[in-house]
């Protein structure tokens, strides 16, 4: 053994001296900065941020944009004149984002829409929170033609006004305008809509306030890109009115013609037969 340990020895002797160098440090190597410079520093979060979005690692992004706070002006709507304010600024602006808070696990939607708080937004910068034993107050904005009103997922909200009696016309629904957008797509959390159109991250857990700011970015340029692809009418014709319709249908249910349909399954059978 020893013999061939020589032999390997040998035969690996250049290798064996240039291991050597490079495991020696040289320590009189000019250097052109100082020690304290390369110190580790806490990263440019702000920096980072917007590179992350330039180049759409969205996971990375929401991590240094998480310290980014808002500074929101936040409204109550609790007295008469607040109200009446309210009612006079969004008449004259003509359009206004609302946002339904449902209670929910984390995660989880609720699937009974159970409102917790509603949040109203002219800008994304200035909000308007409403007790949901005041929001009757405001029927008659919900129920004017004439004013806009943008939301997410206005199904789910429905809940809460069927329970007051009336139904919001005219409104603009960014998930299902994001959902005509682009059909394929399994999911359109707002979260979602805010980053594939805002660069922004929202996470679930973020406050109403944020959130219905970012359902008032989102509209104007969801619309343009309707509008662009041909898509409006179909959105404004059908989509929009089409959710009134399934959420009535979701609370009281649908008849269904049994025997019809044992009829149907008996000729889609025999038709597959043949097929086959």
């Amino acid at each position: 053994e020893p013999p061939k340990v020589k032999e390997k020895i040998v035969a690996q002797k250049d290798m064996a001296i240039l291991s050597r160098e490079l495991a020696i440090l040289d320590t009189k190597v000019p250097m052109d900065v100082h020690l304290h410079q390369l110190k580790v520093k806490a990263p440019n979060g702000d920096r980072l941020f917007e590179l992350f979005k330039e180049l759409e690692f969205n996971t990375l992004a929401q991590e240094f944009g998480a310290h980014k706070e808002m500074n929101i002006l936040s409204h109550p709507l609790e007295t008469e004149d607040e109200i009446q304010k309210f009612l006079e600024k969004v008449r004259k602006n003509g359009q206004m984002a609302f946002y339904c808070e449902t209670y929910s696990t984390p995660g989880v939607k609720s699937p009974t829409g159970e409102v917790e708080q509603v949040v109203f937004s002219l800008d994304k910068m200035e909000v308007f929170e409403c007790p949901l034993e005041k929001i009757n107050q405001l029927k008659s904005l919900f129920e004017d033609s004439k004013i806009l009103k943008i939301t997410y997922d206005l199904k789910s909200s429905l809940h809460l006004f069927d329970q007051l009696s009336f139904l919001p016309v005219h409104v603009f629904d960014v998930m299902l305008a994001g959902y005509l957008l682009a059909p394929v797509r399994a999911s359109f959390s707002l979260s979602y809509l805010a980053w594939n159109h805002l660069k922004e991250n929202i996470a679930e857990e973020d406050s109403p306030f944020r959130k219905v700011g970012i359902i008032i970015e989102l509209f104007p340029l969801l619309f343009k890109e309707l509008k662009e692809k041909t898509l409006l009418k179909l959105f404004e014709g059908i989509e929009m009115p089409l959710v009134t319709v399934l959420f009535k249908m979701q609370k009281q249910g649908v008849r269904i013609n049994q025997d019809l349909l044992s009829k149907l399954s008996k000729e889609c059978e025999g038709k597959i037969g043949q097929l086959t």
